[in-house]
């Protein structure tokens, strides 16, 4: 906004199904516009942002065969389709929104890097199931846990 000598930013982490209306953002911008009271600074600096880290997971190391059961095309209702394949005794997730590393934390529970949810891996039921993704929301509609429903050959 530059008549008000303003860059304004906001995130949101929607992977944890966190949203932000256009108006709750307005009235932000609003309560900002407002309380700007005194004269800008002649020579302004940017600040960089640094949030404090995130605490990473404790990572095991598991056998090939173990990931190589999970590998396969998944279908979320909402995401669409996931691909999960294995690399360097990794899970790889890609998605619509971009491709993330899954650190294991145990044989059917791992943890993307750059999201915040841990997603688990648990045999399907029943052939509806198989290759699907389930969000697992908790009380407040966040993403508590993401599902993939794998097919045991």
């Amino acid at each position: 906004m530059p008549q008000a000598k303003l860059v304004f930013v906001h995130t949101v982490n929607t992977y944890d199904n966190n949203e932000v209306s256009e108006q709750q953002v307005e009235q932000l911008l609003e309560l900002i516009l407002e309380a700007n009271t005194a004269e800008p600074k002649a020579k302004p600096r940017l600040v960089e942002y640094n949030p404090p880290p995130k605490p990473k997971p404790e990572v095991v190391k598991l056998d090939n065969d173990v990931l190589n059961k999970f590998q396969g095309k998944y279908r979320h209702r909402f995401l669409g389709e996931m691909t999960i394949t294995t690399k360097e005794n990794y899970l790889i997730m890609e998605s619509g929104v971009g491709k993330f590393k899954l650190l294991p934390m145990g044989e059917s529970q791992f943890f993307p890097e750059d999201i915040e949810t841990s997603i688990f891996f648990e045999q399907a039921e029943t052939d509806d199931m198989r290759h699907t993704v389930a969000s697992v929301l908790n009380e407040k509609r966040k993403v508590e846990r993401v599902v993939f429903y794998y097919l045991n050959p």
